[in-house]
This record gives C-alpha cells, structure tokens and sequence, in this order.
C-alpha cells in the first residue's frame, strides 16, 4: 500500500482542478445549449471522462488514506470496485474514440453516437454494476471514516449521512469529506503502515515465547491479533512478561522494538502499561508521552 500513498496535503490541487473542470463543463453544457454547431461535443464528452478520471482518482487517494490509519475489512472489494469502475471508463473511452475516427459524421453529433453506443451495447444495464460499484465505494469511505472519527463500531444509521453526501454529490463532496479525512490524519499523525511485516514481526514474537506462555496467554494474543488490535496484543505480551517475571532472550526485546518502531507506537505516562514497557527498557529512547 505505501507505493500508492499519496499524503492529503499533496491532494489539494485536485480540488481546485476538479472545481475548474466542473465550472468549464457547466460552461460548455450552456455553449451547446445555446449554439447550432456541434464541433464542441467532442470537447465536452472528453473533457467530462478526463474530469471523472480525476474524481475517481480522488475517491481512491481518500481510501488510501483511510486504509492507512487501520487495517480494515473488504479492502478487496474496495480494489475490485475500483477495478470495476476504471475498466467499464476505459471501454465506454476506447468505444466512442473507435466511432469518431472511423465514422467522420460522428464529429458534429457525439452526443447522437452516444445514444447509438447505449442501445447497440445496453449501456443502461452497464449502469446497474457501475452504480453497485459507486455505492460500495460510498459505503466503504463513510463507513471507515466515520468509524475513524468516532473510535468506534458504528450501525450504519450512523454514518449514512457521510454516505449520501459521497453516493449522491460527486465533486462537491471534495470540499466537505477531504478536510475531514486530512483532520483524523493530522489527529492521529500516522504514517503509512505496513501491516504484514507488523503481522510477520509477532509470529517471530510468539514463536519466541511459545514455551514459556501458557495456553491460554497465547489464545488471548491471539484474540487480539485476530481483531487487528496490535497494541493491545502488544500491551498483553509485555504485561505477562514483567508480571510474570519471564526470562527471555535479548532478540524478544528487539523484536518488541522494531514492532513497537514499525507501528510508530507511543505509550503515554498516564497509562495503565506505562511501567511494564519501562521495565523492559522499551522506553529508553523516548520520552514520556502526557
């Protein structure tokens, strides 16, 4: 995921260029309106795909950002709805760019060769799974970011206002969800995360102590790992170790710090785990965190 990060402040430019292609393709819609000549068409239907193709780039950079904070579910779908979305783009882009080089007469009536694409290849029906598309994406966004904002689980009655403004506003939602996604980064000033290595530095961690946890200290790591909360699984580890006094190899400590390191983990004073990490010399390169 880092490849494709992008950080929110580098995305202001796209809604000022998002903003200026709306005003010219209101601009151009009344030109039409207004004019006999149709050689603006082709202007107008490339202008608006190149105008889409920024705003989906958008939507993927806000859930790429999203993404980063936690390691949430149906990222998958997240992708293939993208997927779904770009090539359904392309093929509409590729068809009518086919149609106007090859039948001249297209020139002056795009909008004309556009009704024949949709009957000749039933666009409308294309629409259904482009819409489906565009919804998951809605939800995906509003529901993670919600949750983001909220610390917690959240019914869907609780975020389905963040989902219209996505689902039913293209554009103009830039200005109203990008300050929202930038404001839960700045709060929790997360960089980007690796979750495998983070997943591969615990079963390093656990195959370490495997022999000197028991059973059931291991199942309760476990719980934790399996729901993604790595600093509480982390806070569980160090905590049995101190308590119980466990005897363990320098490389557990090292792997604890490079975990600790690579999750960019900060224990604050006030917390109940603050001692057992100060015990183990985990905090010795940091300050206390109020």
């Amino acid at each position: 995921m880092k490849a494709f990060n992008i950080s929110i402040d580098k995305l202001q430019p796209v809604k000022f260029l998002t903003l200026t292609f709306l005003l010219f393709f209101i601009f151009e819609f009344f030109f039409l309106l207004n004019s006999n000549e149709g050689g603006g068409e082709i202007f107008l239907y490339y202008f608006s795909f190149y105008s889409g193709f920024v705003y989906l780039f958008w939507l993927w950079m806000m859930g790429v950002n999203l993404i980063s904070l936690r390691n949430t579910k149906n990222v998958k779908l997240f992708h293939v709805s993208f997927l779904i979305l770009m090539s359904m783009f392309a093929i509409h882009l590729l068809t009518v760019s086919y149609y106007l080089m090859s039948e001249p007469k297209y020139h002056d009536s795009v909008f004309e060769l556009l009704m024949l694409i949709d009957d000749k290849f039933m666009v409308d029906d294309w629409s259904f799974v482009l819409n489906i598309a565009i919804g998951f994406i809605s939800f995906f966004l509003a529901k993670n970011l919600r949750e983001i904002e909220e610390g917690r689980a959240l019914r869907f009655r609780e975020y389905y206002g963040t989902f219209l403004l996505i689902f039913l506003f293209p554009v103009i939602n830039i200005f109203f969800i990008q300050p929202r996604i930038k404001k839960v980064m700045d709060r929790y000033n997360v960089k980007m995360i690796n979750y495998t290595k983070i997943e591969n530095i615990f079963i390093e961690i656990l195959s370490e102590i495997d022999t000197e946890f028991s059973q059931d200290e291991i199942v309760k790591v476990n719980e934790y790992l399996e729901h993604c909360e790595y600093g509480l699984a982390l806070d569980v580890i160090v905590a049995i170790i101190v308590e119980e006094q466990k005897q363990f190899s320098d490389s557990v400590i090292q792997l604890i710090k490079k975990l600790m390191k690579e999750m960019s983990m900060e224990v604050s004073s006030d917390s109940g785990v603050y001692e057992y990490y100060l015990n183990l010399n985990l905090l010795s390169n940091t300050s206390p965190q109020k």
